[in-house]
């Protein structure tokens, strides 16, 4: 584990039965890199500018990390979780809201977490990853090595590619077999579950690789991709806003 404990409060929330319940009934802790996860974090560390991006579950003695990519220590990456007091994404599930620190060492919140120096985490930002019933599992985060005032694009970025990670776990119950009444949505289906899951090809029309492939030739042809009628999925409206907001990509 990264540092020793310290004495800190933990949201009760982490503690809640029918969160961890929800947590475990992901069958995803203590499972290996799986792509559907990989690619969006790598696709946020792209379009953020961010060294690590993270996808976390949550559980009452840790928060475990289902994707991590970026400048991670090889120790920390290899043991892929902190300790759920250490843990950034503590907060998310306590508010049960996106969490922004601009600057960590500033912050009540994380200035005397060890993460800051052992990560070198500056600054971080995450979204509630929840299950379909709509309790949060975890968190989508990026976290950067200096301090960073997080702008409403970024936070537009996070909220797309966090529901598509959750959109991810819905499939992931869905296709396990788990009973409808745990899949839905709240006053939703299972389709429209699935139909979150549009970044990771589960629907035909948008696959995330497409997209990181016509990101790298440029946003012009990222844009050209959706010439073809109105985009009615996620992926397509997010490469549309970073049009709208006149933010150039360039590769490298």
């Amino acid at each position: 584990m990264v540092g020793d404990l310290d004495v800190v409060t933990v949201p009760e929330a982490v503690y809640d039965p029918q969160r961890l319940a929800a947590v475990r009934a992901t069958g995803l802790l203590d499972t290996g890199p799986e792509d559907n996860f990989d690619r969006l974090t790598r696709l946020a560390a792209m379009l953020l500018d961010a060294p690590i991006a993270l996808v976390t579950l949550v559980d009452d003695r840790r928060s475990f990390w289902k994707s991590a990519v970026g400048t991670i220590p090889a120790q920390v990456a290899s043991e892929r979780e902190t300790p759920v007091e250490h843990s950034f994404c503590q907060h998310v599930v306590g508010s049960r809201d996106a969490v922004f620190i601009d600057d960590a060492e500033l912050d009540p919140r994380t200035s005397a977490n060890p993460l800051v120096q052992s990560l070198d985490v500056k600054a971080w930002a995450g979204f509630p990853v929840c299950s379909p019933a709509g309790d949060v599992l975890g968190s989508f985060c990026v976290v950067d090595h200096r301090p960073r005032r997080w702008s409403e694009r970024d936070m537009e970025v996070m909220r797309t590619l966090s529901h598509s990670a959750s959109g991810a776990i819905a499939v992931t119950l869905a296709a396990a077999g788990h009973p409808p009444a745990l899949v839905r949505r709240a006053g939703g289906s299972v389709e429209e579950a699935g139909r979150h899951g549009t970044l990771l090809g589960i629907l035909p029309r948008v696959r995330l690789h497409d997209v990181e492939l016509l990101l790298a030739a440029g946003l012009d042809a990222a844009v050209a991709r959706f010439s073809d009628g109105p985009p009615d999925d996620d992926i397509a409206l997010l490469v549309l806003r970073v049009r709208d907001n006149a933010v150039p990509w360039e590769q490298g």
